[in-house]
């Protein structure tokens, strides 16, 4: 009987994780291992905002963006010249794949955007 108290909570606790509208996912090897990957419950336009509003708010240089309703890629430049790259991919109309790099290969800095960015959806981390 304790066990399957001990399974239901998991089951639980697991449907509350994945209903909150973002998950983190391992990158394969192609990505890079410094790139740190999302999903968004969010349509793309709602998350390319966030990620535009990210880089303004750490007061990044923006470079270049360009999208279109499938996808899109921001690259900015931190005050040292270090690149951050930000691809959106639309999954589907309420659903968002983001990849967020910081070169050279700086996953810390690439989580506290990819944090940010999930705050600024209403995802509070």
């Amino acid at each position: 009987m304790i066990r399957r108290l001990d399974l239901l909570g998991l089951w639980i606790a697991l449907a509350g994780v994945s209903a909150c509208g973002m998950t983190e996912r391992k990158t394969d090897s192609s990505a890079g291992p410094s790139t740190v990957e999302r999903e968004y419950a969010k349509p793309m336009s709602d998350v390319w905002a966030a990620a535009m509003d990210t880089l303004k708010a750490y007061e990044l240089s923006i470079s270049e963006d360009r999208r279109d309703a499938l996808g899109g890629e921001i690259l900015a430049r931190r005050a040292d010249d270090t690149q951050v790259r930000i691809s959106l991919r639309s999954i589907d109309e309420e659903r968002t794949r983001t990849f967020v790099r910081v070169e050279p290969g700086d996953r810390y800095l690439a989580n506290l955007i990819q944090d940010r960015i999930g705050r600024k959806l209403g995802f509070g981390l």
